[in-house]
């Protein structure tokens, strides 16, 4: 068992509830715009949202692209006159005021900081919006930084977001380890840079390429010690 010294931590769905935060956000947004999100409108988001996420990894899209392009294929659906990069700057401003951690999110936090290790929260999510969430969060205090690929110039996987924020931090690959829920962005991106992984999968979801996996983040414990 390594002596990890660096622990990177993705945020959404791996110790926030990103899901609930996204039904919320989006559901007050349109309210904003006096539409109604029902749950047929709001799970459609979901969908569209995540197949652009998708191509964001993939370098298929840009971060700029995305922001507006998830929004027009819906407003298009709908016949919404709406202009999407304005509904995107409310929908982000929502987003940013939801912190809702998963459960034992922050038992495994403390349990972490309390060994000492350096936590960082390394995201694909917008820059703004994680630093709101983190700060109205209770993990606040145990949380040594924030990065982000809006910060890096690079979206996780690729191998520039890890060189820049490997630089940034003074991180060593052998001393480091990265908590995440995605098989392609998180461990796929930790697989290729040559630093051990931990993939939070609650559906136990079975792949080769994680360094270990846990259904719990607290069978975490018994990996980080």
């Amino acid at each position: 068992m390594k002596n990890y010294k660096y622990i990177l931590l993705d945020a959404d769905n791996t110790l926030f509830d990103f899901n609930k935060a996204e039904k919320e956000s989006i559901k007050q947004t349109f309210e904003e715009y006096n539409i109604d999100c029902d749950d047929n409108l709001s799970n459609l988001y979901h969908e569209v949202n995540d197949k652009y996420w998708k191509k964001l990894e993939r370098k298929e899209i840009t971060k700029a692209e995305l922001a507006t392009m998830r929004f027009k294929e819906i407003f298009d659906l709908y016949y919404f006159d709406i202009e999407p990069l304005s509904f995107n700057n409310r929908y982000k401003h929502n987003l940013g005021k939801q912190s809702y951690l998963l459960p034992d999110a922050l038992e495994l936090v403390k349990y972490l900081h309390s060994l000492n290790k350096k936590l960082i929260i390394a995201s694909n999510g917008s820059s703004t919006i994680q630093h709101s969430r983190v700060n109205n969060s209770e993990i606040k205090n145990y949380i040594d930084a924030v990065y982000t690929s809006e910060e890096a110039g690079y979206t996780k996987p690729s191998k520039e977001f890890f060189d820049k924020m490997f630089a940034e931090f003074s991180l060593t690959k052998a001393d480091t380890i990265l908590i995440g829920d995605s098989l392609t962005a998180d461990i796929k991106g930790g697989y290729k840079y040559n630093i051990d992984t931990i993939f939070y999968s609650p559906n136990n979801i079975k792949n080769d390429m994680p360094t270990y996996t846990v259904t719990s983040l607290l069978d975490i414990k018994n990996i980080i010690k």
